[in-house]
């Protein structure tokens, strides 16, 4: 093609005609720059192409993660909700003054219970080695930073026991119970939800400092099962349909 070109030019240039050489000339040079800006659209919409597909497998990825995690928080907030009843089955117990049951046993062990929410951030990890600009929709990002750098961060701290450090209550505990474990192992080798029996029962009615820290806990556990877990959730919810429709847009 190229020589096909070059034999045009020469001929025109050896009849002399010099106008209709500068012109094929142009025209020549323009066909050239249409084909690169033709090659450069090409080459854009292949990489956009490209991005568009990196980002729809990250936030699938997103999706999944964040999947997971409402079940975890789901599965901590029974825990917590039973922690509550607990609290308030022995708190009342203990008001009425009636005489200690085996029963409490069950129910002190699901009183002083810790939780701990293990999530994966493997999805989260990956898009902010790409660049959290991949995310291409910023009202989307925002929400994605804000569930894994925010929400996630306070709901640790808690655990950990912002009122009262678990680790405090598990030695607290060793004297006034048999143990401070609320796990353990059946016959058959599965794992379950243990007891704690109190050392002196009468005793620990009359303990203000173990008063105090029931009563603690009860107001932190009615926080986390009415307010904190429960928003937490619903905001994992909200994002993850937002991530579902701007994978269904871009698909």
């Amino acid at each position: 093609m190229l020589k096909f070109f070059r034999h045009i030019r020469q001929n025109l240039l050896f009849k002399g005609n010099l106008r209709k050489y500068l012109v094929y000339g142009l025209g020549e040079i323009l066909l050239v720059v249409i084909g690169i800006l033709i090659a450069l659209q090409i080459n854009n919409w292949n990489a956009s192409l490209a991005k568009q597909k990196e980002e729809i497998k990250i936030l699938k990825e997103l999706n999944n993660e964040l999947e997971k995690r409402q079940l975890s928080f789901k599965r901590n907030l029974a825990v917590q909700k039973r922690s509550y009843q607990s609290i308030l089955l022995i708190t009342d117990h203990i008001e009425q003054n009636r005489p200690y049951h085996d029963s409490l046993d069950q129910h002190f062990g699901m009183a002083f219970e810790v939780i701990n929410t293990w999530v994966e951030e493997a999805a989260f990890e990956n898009l902010k080695t790409k660049g959290i600009d991949l995310i291409s929709n910023d009202s989307l990002r925002r929400k994605i930073i804000s569930i894994y750098d925010s929400d996630y961060d306070i709901i640790q701290n808690l655990e950990k026991g912002i009122w009262i450090e678990y680790r405090f209550l598990n030695e607290y505990c060793l004297g006034l119970f048999d143990k401070a474990s609320v796990w353990e192992k059946t016959e058959k080798g599965q794992w379950r939800h243990g007891t704690m029996k109190p050392l002196d029962f009468e005793a620990l009615k009359r303990d203000q400092k173990f008063l105090s820290i029931l009563k603690t806990l009860k107001s932190q556990t009615q926080f986390n099962t009415e307010i904190l877990y429960p928003q937490f959730v619903k905001n994992m919810v909200t994002v993850n349909m937002s991530i579902q429709q701007e994978i269904k847009s871009m698909d």
